[in-house]
């Protein structure tokens, strides 16, 4: 009996069994149903239907994208895009392309990312749904390339494009990444309200694992802030949910925030532990990221423990992670890392080695602040090897490159900054449009007050910059940095400054009227103290922006914040083993009074966008011109802090206490200026040295000295006389029929004295009376003073 033959089967029948199979199949392993697909896929090229190879490729980048096979996805997307432009599917093509560029920013390929991106809005017209991913999407590419700016304002265009009225998941990951850029900038509240506004989203909709997220991220502000009891309680709750959820790759970065917390603290032993954990799930999941910054941590502690063989392991590996993540910034810190610890070591040739790496990063980057931080690394290298000549010649390229570069950024904040006040312009001019004519002026003025408020920021920020130098002592000797005078008080003051010298880790307070020599004195106790080797820091509080505080006393990180281009080494970085001198200490807001209070207390610093403590080895004398113990009881100066700052207190007396100095403060300043202005004065009037004595010196010493500094100016005689001085007097005694001047009247006087005295030079007389040109000009007019014939 013959059986019948099976009809042979079509291709297309093939295909479609297949799809059939590969649709309905959801249980077997991933391998099998990618092989299946991949065969429908050829039968579907062999039929050349465009259509099913379209749907195949898009289901193969899905099932590729699941096993973290980015190659493969993208291969298959590009793939999907050619069908979909052979059937000139406008709609398919753009949202494909969309997902290239997604699929580029999975793979690391940033610039890529936003170069294609960009292609788009210039070559297709997108609907509004495709340019909210769109620039979802190159926010988040640029935040990957430390581009904050940027990223921010990509955030706030999808921000302006989303439906907020209604809870959604995108609405959660955008308030979340917006929050997140405000953090590394440092804008704490702001980060706060957007990061409280995704997670209230996230829990109405029930989104444990968003939620979680975003609590791990408002601990991580918290944890910036300073606030690490708040930290660790958000930290803990995220690391809860998640565990109840099972996602390993947030569990593992609860547990990395968890342990830095405790570093922070110094538990160690708590922090490894932690950090361990995370490790163990990072490393199988293939975190790359996660597992490069938990290796990172844990060399970081151990060097705290001064376990420095064991620091240089975890370093290494951590490098090999950041190389494979191509993270340019950790790969130059962990080499510079690796430097610095063989040096202290004692290792030089390894020191060397790595030295060497840094500059090659830094050439291949292009980076100037790479090649500054990589210059100082060699001459600290080739002082340990005391080839002083060579680690001189990088000291001086060190400081020549940070000044390029400190200026570069300083006109491209200015720029940034120009720009920002452009574009509000062009907002505000859009919105004047829409409102009523009496709304013009108070918008224009405010956008006036708001460019003064950034010229002014600008100044300060001019004059509070930390400037590097390295003068030694004996080229700093000049006018005023030791006490002139013989009198008890003096004698007095002298013995406290050697007392407090003795012990060079308290810290002290100097209080005493302006121009007294606060400052004279706290040099003075430095350069007696153990610390005189080193040198001594300055800095007046009270002309550093409240905005730039933290920035400037504390440093921050490269790209910290917007325009911060590059690392920032802070005051007491700078001051480490040394003596800083915080002038005008009463001026400091509540909340600088808080940050100070946490450094002194702890003797760490963590600069600003960085988790890591630097430990500080810096002796604070402070100044003072009001009574602190009044604001103190005024509820205005933490009682905490001044206990801190006060340990010894130097009350500098006035000039008007200790007349019987005068003298000899007079012939030291008239010796100097004559010398410094090439002048032969070689008597002094004695009518002058009584006219001296009688007065009381409001502004003390720095007074005098700028009186003597004017006079000598003026002075065209070998004999300094008491007409070369404007010296104001207090008339005790008067008859009744004498008449009172007005303050108009005195003033016209002075002015008209100081013109006298310069030959009506109006520049010279302003400098006399320590006054702006302009205001004598006004004064002339005003007074109508005219120069006699």
């Amino acid at each position: 009996m013959k059986t019948k033959r099976r009809s042979k089967k079509t291709e297309s029948q093939i295909m479609k069994e297949l799809m059939q199979l590969c649709e309905e199949d959801k249980k077997s392993p991933i391998k099998n149903r990618i092989k299946n697909w991949e065969k429908a896929l050829n039968s579907a090229k062999k039929l050349k239907d465009l259509k099913n190879q379209a749907h195949i490729a898009k289901k193969l980048t899905n099932l590729y994208f699941e096993i973290n096979n980015s190659e493969k996805a993208l291969e298959f997307t590009k793939q999907t895009l050619s069908y979909y432009k052979a059937t000139n599917n406008l709609e398919k093509i753009i949202s494909t392309e969309i997902n290239i560029a997604i699929i580029n920013l999975k793979m690391n390929k940033f610039s890529e990312t936003i170069k294609h991106f960009k292609a788009l809005l210039n070559t297709q017209k997108l609907d509004k749904n495709n340019l909210e991913n769109l620039y979802l999407y190159m926010g988040l590419a640029y935040y990957f390339l430390d581009n904050y700016s940027e990223a921010l304002k990509c955030y706030e265009k999808t921000l302006e494009l989303s439906d907020k009225e209604k809870d959604s998941f995108k609405l959660v990951n955008l308030y979340n990444r917006i929050g997140m850029v405000y953090k590394i900038l440092g804008v704490y509240p702001r980060a706060l309200e957007y990061l409280i506004l995704s997670s209230d989203i996230a829990n109405r909709l029930n989104n444990k694992s968003e939620y979680a997220t975003v609590m791990n991220n408002i601990g991580m502000v918290y944890g910036d802030w300073g606030m690490k009891e708040k930290a660790l309680e958000y930290f803990s709750n995220a690391l809860k949910i998640k565990k109840e959820i099972g996602h390993n790759s947030s569990i593992a970065q609860s547990l990395t925030n968890i342990g830095t917390i405790h570093n922070q603290n110094g538990e160690y032993d708590k922090a490894l532990e932690f950090y361990n954990e995370s490790l163990k799930i990072s490393k199988e999941i293939k975190d790359d990221f996660t597992i490069s910054s938990t290796l990172n941590n844990i060399g970081s502690l151990y060097y705290k423990k001064g376990k420095t063989e064991k620091a240089i392991s975890y370093i290494k590996e951590a490098l090999k992670y950041k190389r494979k993540v191509g993270n340019q910034e950790g790969i130059f810190i962990g080499l510079q890392n690796l430097s610095t610890y063989y040096l202290e070591l004692g290792k030089i040739e390894e020191a060397l080695e790595y030295a060497l790496e840094c500059s090659k990063v830094a050439e291949e980057t292009a980076n100037d602040s790479y090649k500054y931080q990589t210059y100082l690394t060699y001459t600290n290298i080739f002082k340990k090897q005391k080839k002083y000549k060579k680690a001189l010649d990088y000291l001086e390229k060190y400081t020549e490159l940070k000044d390029i570069v400190f200026k570069k950024e300083k006109i491209e904040k200015i720029a940034e900054m120009q720009t920002r006040y452009e574009t509000k312009q062009k907002e505000k001019e859009a919105e004047i449009l829409r409102i009523k004519n009496e709304e013009l002026d108070q918008k224009n003025k405010l956008i006036e007050e708001k460019n003064e408020e950034l010229q002014e920021t600008i100044k300060k920020l001019h004059h509070s910059e930390i400037k590097y130098n390295f003068v030694t002592e004996e080229m700093e000797k000049d006018i005023g940095n030791t006490f002139i005078g013989n009198s008890k008080a003096i004698k007095e003051i002298k013995k406290l400054i050697a007392l407090a010298a003795r012990s060079d880790k308290i810290n002290v307070l100097i209080t005493g009227e302006s121009g007294t020599g606060k400052e004279v004195a706290a040099r003075n106790i430095h350069k007696l103290s153990n610390r005189k080797n080193n040198n001594f820091y300055a800095v007046n509080t009270s002309a550093i922006p409240e905005a730039l505080f933290e920035s400037q006393i504390f440093g921050h990180e490269k790209n910290a914040f917007t325009g911060a281009n590059s690392t920032n080494i802070g005051w007491f970085e700078i001051a480490d083993e040394s003596s800083l001198f915080l002038d005008e200490i009463g001026t400091l807001s509540s909340e600088m009074q808080v940050k100070l209070l946490r450094v002194l207390e702890d003797r760490k610093i963590v600069r600003i966008g960085s988790h890591k403590e630097i430990e500080i080895d810096v002796r604070i004398i402070s100044a003072t011109n009001i009574n602190l113990l009044e604001k103190v009881r005024e509820n205005k100066f933490r009682v905490d802090l001044y206990h801190r700052l006060a340990t010894y207190v130097i009350q500098i007396p006035p000039l008007r206490e200790r007349k019987e100095d005068i003298p000899l403060l007079l012939r030291h300043f008239v010796k100097h200026f004559s010398k410094k202005m090439n002048k032969k004065i070689i008597r002094i009037e004695e009518k002058l040295e009584n006219a001296l004595l009688k007065y009381d010196f409001p502004g003390n010493v720095r007074e005098l000295k700028n009186m003597v500094e004017r006079a000598i100016l003026i002075s065209n005689s070998s004999t300094l006389r008491v007409n070369c001085f404007i010296i104001p007097t207090i008339q005790v005694e008067c008859s009744e029929n004498e008449p009172i001047l007005s303050l108009d009247e005195v003033e016209k006087l002075q002015i008209i004295k100081a013109l006298k005295l310069t030959g009506f030079h109006r520049q010279k007389a302003a400098d006399l009376l320590k006054v702006n040109r302009k205001v004598i000009e006004r004064r002339i007019k005003k007074y109508n003073i005219t120069p006699k014939k």
